[in-house]
């Protein structure tokens, strides 16, 4: 099993500079590996997830995906032992 560790989007949705997020990693510490994600509406919150569905999925991104729209999004999973 992977655990994911960091995430890099750029040009994918509201992500147009890249932008990356750690996620907490567990260490058998109560709480420990558990990852919030707040912000305000339209932040990007829902695109972190919108992310990882396009991977996990092997999707295409739809052109209004795209952010600017004849750029390529770039979307980096880092996990403990390589990069997705």
């Amino acid at each position: 099993m992977s655990i994911l560790k960091s995430i890099c989007l750029q040009n994918f949705l509201g992500y147009v500079e890249p932008q990356s997020m750690d996620f907490a990693i567990p260490n058998d510490q109560p709480g420990s590996g558990l990852t919030l994600i707040v912000g305000e509406i339209n932040s990007g919150k829902s695109s972190i997830f919108e992310a990882t569905k396009k991977l996990s999925q092997d999707a295409k991104f739809l052109p209004k995906e795209r952010n600017p729209k004849d750029s390529r999004p770039l979307i980096k999973f880092f996990d403990k032992d390589r990069v997705a």
